[in-house]
C-alpha cells in the first residue's frame, strides 16, 4: 500500500511546514499548504490523463497535468493560433520549470508519466521531436531549421539540406539539469538565452553573424525543464539579467514534490494507456487541421474582466517572474480547448487555464516571494509568523521594537493588504475596537481563480 504524502506539521517559530519530505537541505521550510491545483485545471483530456497515472507515481497531480500540456501543445505543432492582435497571435506552446528538491521533488518521473500516451498518440512527435539536451543556441535553432535548396550550375534546385527532423518542426526540450542550461548562459558569444526568448514567441530564428548558418522561419519550440530550489536561487543570482530581460517570465513555474510512497513503482494498464492514447491520436489530429481558432463570445466576456486583474503588479522580484500571465493564460487555455477539438476558446478553458497560473503563482510565490519583502513589510511579516500568523497593532509595533512611526506602519499594512498578504479585522474590547491582522500569504499571490468565478456570478444576476 503506497504512503501519501501532505500533512502539515507544526515548524520552527509556530510556522506551519508541509510534510512533502524535503529533507535533503534544498529548501527552506514553506508555509503550509503547498500549492495545489484547482479542480478546475483537472478538466478535459489532460484531467482524464492524470486521473489513470497519478496512482502509478510518486509525482503531484499537478504538475503532472501541467507537463502534459506542455506535451500536447508541442504535439499539436504550430498551426492552430489564437490571433491577439496585427501580425500578433499565439502558439500551443508552453515552457515549463519544475523546481523541487533533488530527492524529493519527483522530476524525471513527472516528464515520463506526462509523455506516456504520446508514444502511441504522436510517434513521429516522440521520435522526432523530443531534445534530450540543449547546449547551444546554434543547437536549438539546427533542431527546427528550415529547409535549404540551391542551384546547381545548370540552374537546377538541389536540396542543400533537408532541414529539420520534424516535418512540423517542432522541438520539444527535455532538459533535467536546468542549473546546466543557465550557466550555458556565460560562454562567450553564446546566444541560447535570446534564442529560447525569441522561440517562445514567433520571431525568425537564425545567427546573422555567421555566414551559411541555419535559420528557422517557422518552429514550434516547448521547453520542459527542471532544478532545484537551491539551485536556482544560486543560478539567478549569479544572472540577475535573466530576471529582468524576460527569460525566466517565459517559463510557468511549478513547485515540484513528491505525494505518495511507491517503492516498487508502477505503472497504468496498457489497455488503459493504448484507449487513452488513441483518443489522443484524434485530438492532436484534429487539432493540426485548425489555424485560426477564436474565443467564444462568453469567454471573451469573462476575458475583458480578466485582464486588467492579469496585469495588476506583484511585489519584488515576482513583478519580473509572473509578468506573462496574459500570455500564458491564453495559451494554456488554447491547449485545453485543442484537446477538447473545440474551434473556440470557451470560458470553461479560462477557467482551466486560469487554475493553472493560480498554480504556477502560487510555486513562484513560495520559491521568490517570502524574504523579498521591502523593509517595513517584511518586518512585520516576521513578527507575524513568530505570532501563529495574527497580532494586535500593539503586539506589532512590540514587535517591531517600536522601530517605526505609525506612518510607516500604516503604509507597510496596507501594502501587505492590497497584496493579499494579510487580513485586517476589527474586534471590540471593553474600552475601544482591537485592531487584529492575520497573515494569509506571506507568498503575495492571492488566487485568481475566486474572483473569475465571483465575476461570472455577478453577470448571471445581473
Amino acid at each position: 500500500m503506497p504512503r501519501v504524502r501532505g500533512g502539515p506539521r507544526a515548524g520552527p517559530g509556530g510556522c506551519v511546514v508541509s510534510d512533502d519530505g524535503d529533507d535533503d537541505g534544498d529548501d527552506a521550510p514553506v508555509l503550509s499548504p503547498p500549492p495545489e491545483l484547482a479542480p478546475e485545471g483537472f478538466a478535459g483530456l489532460a484531467g482524464r490523463w492524470v486521473e489513470i497515472v497519478a496512482p502509478h507515481t510518486e509525482a503531484s497531480p499537478g504538475q503532472i497535468l501541467v507537463t502534459f500540456l506542455a506535451c500536447a501543445g508541442s504535439a499539436i505543432g504550430p498551426s492552430p493560433r489564437l490571433v491577439v492582435g496585427p501580425g500578433d497571435h499565439h502558439r500551443a506552446k508552453l515552457y515549463v520549470l519544475l523546481v523541487g528538491p533533488s530527492t524529493t521533488g519527483a522530476k524525471d518521473r513527472t516528464l515520463a508519466a506526462a509523455r506516456l500516451p504520446f508514444a502511441i498518440a504522436d510517434p513521429a512527435w516522440f521520435d522526432d521531436a523530443l531534445l534530450p539536451k540543449l547546449n547551444s543556441g546554434a543547437g536549438l535553432i539546427h533542431a527546427v531549421r528550415d529547409r535549404v535548396v540551391s542551384r546547381d550550375a545548370g540552374g537546377e534546385e538541389v536540396v542543400t539540406d533537408a532541414g529539420a527532423g520534424d516535418p512540423l518542426r517542432r522541438a520539444f526540450a527535455c532538459l533535467p539539469e536546468f542549473a546546466g542550461v543557465l550557466r550555458r548562459f556565460d560562454a562567450r558569444g553564446e546566444t541560447l538565452s535570446q534564442d529560447l526568448r525569441e522561440a517562445w514567441g514567433n520571431a525568425t530564428l537564425g545567427n546573422t553573424s555567421i555566414e551559411n548558418a541555419s535559420r528557422s522561419t517557422l518552429h514550434h519550440v516547448s521547453v520542459v525543464g527542471a532544478i532545484t530550489p537551491r539551485e536556482l536561487r544560486t543560478e539567478l543570482g549569479k544572472r540577475a539579467s535573466e530576471v529582468t530581460n524576460g527569460f525566466l517570465n517565459r517559463f510557468i513555474i511549478v513547485r515540484a514534490r513528491e505525494v505518495r510512497d511507491l517503492p516498487r513503482g508502477g505503472t497504468p494498464a496498457d489497455a488503459t494507456t493504448r484507449a487513452f492514447a488513441l483518443e489522443l491520436r484524434d485530438a492532436l489530429d484534429s487539432a493540426q487541421t485548425l489555424h485560426e481558432v477564436t474565443l467564444a463570445p462568453d469567454a471573451g466576456e469573462l476575458w475583458d474582466d480578466l485582464y486588467p486583474l492579469l496585469k495588476q503588479p506583484h511585489a519584488g522580484i515576482l513583478n519580473d517572474v509572473l509578468a506573462k500571465g496574459r500570455a500564458q493564460v491564453v495559451r494554456i487555455a488554447l491547449i485545453y480547448a485543442l484537446l477538447e477539438r473545440s474551434t473556440a476558446i470557451q470560458q470553461e478553458h479560462l477557467l482551466s487555464a486560469l487554475a493553472v497560473w493560480d498554480f504556477a503563482r502560487a510555486s513562484a510565490g513560495e520559491i521568490f516571494g517570502e524574504g523579498d519583502l521591502p523593509g517595513d513589510e517584511g518586518r512585520i511579516v516576521t513578527v507575524l509568523e513568530r505570532n501563529d500568523g495574527i497580532a494586535t497593532r500593539t503586539q506589532l509595533r512590540r514587535g517591531l521594537h517600536n522601530a517605526i512611526d505609525n506612518v510607516r506602519l500604516d503604509e507597510a499594512l496596507r501594502a501587505l493588504i492590497s497584496q493579499g498578504r494579510i487580513q485586517h479585522e476589527v474586534g471590540r474590547s471593553k474600552t475601544k475596537p482591537t485592531h487584529l491582522y492575520r497573515l494569509l500569504d506571506a507568498r503575495g499571490v492571492r488566487p485568481l481563480l475566486p474572483r473569475a468565478h465571483a465575476l461570472l456570478q455577478a453577470r448571471r444576476e445581473s
